[in-house]
C-alpha cells in the first residue's frame, strides 16, 4: 500500500500493481482482483472484494471513529495466487497452487466522531435560585474522540453557557418561580454531540407574611405555606432582624407580635426552611404601629434650665405642647404650658429652699403621654 487517509467511518486506501514474476519456473498471469481485509484490534472485521480489475484504491466505509483498524491487501490472479510463484510439478499432476500472501499490515485510526448525547439527564430543584443537574457519564466507547479532551456544556436557553469536566453541575443565581429549559451536550474536544433537554422550575420565595390587625403596640400577621408544603420542612417569622417564633411546620398559622414602639415602622417576613434544608426569607411586608400618645419626655437641669430632649410626637403630626407640672409635698403649685421649645427657666417659679417635683408632659392631637 502507498497511501492512505480516513474520516471518522471511512477510509481510502491507495496501492500499485504486484510486478509480474521474473522466473523461468513460474507461470506469469496478470492481476485481475484485490481483496482487502480490514481487522480491528487484530480481529477481521470486514472483507471487501474489489471488482474493478483495473481499480487500484478502495473506499472503505461504515467503520466506527476514533478506531484503530489494520488493513491488509490481497491480490489475485486468475488462479487465485498472489506473490508466490506457481510451480511445475508433474508428481503433483500438474500446478500446484500456494496461497496467497498479503502486503505488510497497515495501520490507521478513524478521525473524532459525533458524540453520544448525554444519557439520563435529571434536574432537581434545590431552592428559588438553584437547579441541580446529573446525567450517565458518556464512556470512552461513546465519546468516539479523546477521553482526555471529554466536556460536558450546559446551556439553560436564554442564559450564558456553562461548562462541566463532571457529570453534574448546578446552577445559581436563577430567577424565583421560574420555568427553565436547560440543555446539555457532551464535546470531544473537537465535535459536540446534539443536546439532551430537560426542564426544571425554581420554587418560589417563601410567603410573605399578610397583615392581620395592628394597635400601636401590636402587629398580627397569617403566614399560609399550603401552597409550598411538598417542598417545605419549617419556618419562623422575624422582625426586623430579630427572631420573633419559634419554628413551625403548620400550614397556615397567625402570629401577633407585642411590645412593640408606638408608631413605629417594622419589616415583618418569614424565613422559610426547603426540603433541601436550603434557607430562604420572603420579601417583607413594612408595617407601621398606630398613632398614640407622646411618650415621656427625659428631663435634666442645668442651673436653672429645665431641659429635654426631642420627643417622639407618635403621630404624623409634631407636638402641639408641653405641659410642666411642679408640685411642692404632694401639692400642685404650678402647671406651664410650653410650646416649640426644648428648656424653661425656673428661677421665677420655684423656691432654692424647697424641694420640688417636676413632670413634664407632652401632647400631641390625639392625647397626652
Amino acid at each position: 500500500m502507498q497511501q492512505a487517509s480516513s474520516t471518522n467511518t471511512t477510509i481510502l486506501i491507495k496501492w500499485g500493481k504486484p510486478p509480474l514474476s521474473s522466473d523461468c519456473q513460474n507461470l506469469d498471469f496478470p492481476t485481475l482482483s484485490y481483496v482487502v481485509d480490514v481487522m480491528q484490534s487484530q480481529q477481521p472485521l470486514l472483507s471487501f472484494p474489489n471488482t474493478t480489475t483495473l481499480d487500484t484504491q478502495y473506499f472503505v466505509n461504515r467503520l466506527m471513529p476514533y478506531l484503530d483498524y489494520t488493513i491488509v491487501l490481497y491480490a489475485y490472479n486468475q488462479y487465485t495466487v498472489a506473490f508466490r510463484p506457481i510451480f511445475y510439478k508433474p508428481e503433483f499432476g500438474g500446478i500446484v497452487l500456494s496461497p496467497p500472501s498479503g502486503s505488510n499490515p497497515y495501520s490507521i485510526s478513524t478521525t473524532e466522531g459525533v458524540p453520544v448525547a448525554p444519557q439520563g439527564l435529571n434536574a432537581s430543584t434545590i431552592d428559588a435560585n438553584t437547579v441541580h443537574l446529573s446525567w450517565y457519564p458518556t464512556s470512552p466507547e461513546d465519546l468516539y474522540g479523546d477521553y482526555t479532551r471529554l466536556i460536558y456544556y450546559i446551556q439553560p436557553l436564554g442564559l450564558q453557557s456553562e461548562s462541566s469536566l463532571y457529570a453534574n453541575y448546578t446552577i445559581r443565581g436563577l430567577n424565583i418561580s421560574t420555568l427553565y429549559t436547560i440543555l446539555v451536550i457532551t464535546s470531544n474536544g473537537v465535535l459536540n454531540s446534539t443536546a439532551t433537554m430537560v426542564n426544571a422550575n425554581t420554587w418560589p420565595l417563601p410567603p410573605s407574611p399578610v397583615l392581620l390587625n395592628k394597635t400601636n403596640m401590636s402587629i398580627t400577621v397569617m403566614v399560609n405555606v399550603t401552597f409550598m408544603r411538598n417542598i417545605t420542612t419549617s419556618y419562623q417569622i422575624k422582625v426586623s432582624n430579630e427572631w420573633y417564633s419559634e419554628s413551625t411546620s403548620d400550614l397556615v398559622k397567625n402570629f401577633t407580635i407585642n411590645g412593640l414602639q408606638v408608631y413605629s415602622a417594622y419589616s415583618i417576613f418569614t424565613v422559610l426552611t426547603y426540603t433541601s434544608n436550603d434557607v430562604q426569607k420572603s420579601l417583607p411586608i413594612d408595617v407601621w404601629t398606630d398613632f398614640g400618645v407622646p411618650g415621656a419626655p427625659h428631663i435634666s437641669i442645668e442651673g436653672n434650665l429645665l431641659m429635654w430632649e426631642n420627643v417622639k410626637s407618635n403621630h404624623n403630626d409634631s407636638i402641639t405642647q408641653f405641659r410642666l407640672l411642679i408640685e411642692l409635698h404632694g401639692q400642685t403649685r404650678n402647671t406651664t404650658f410650653l410650646t416649640e421649645q426644648s428648656y424653661f427657666d425656673l428661677c421665677k417659679t420655684i423656691n432654692d429652699a424647697e424641694v420640688y417635683s417636676l413632670t413634664l408632659f407632652a401632647q400631641n392631637v390625639i392625647g397626652e403621654g
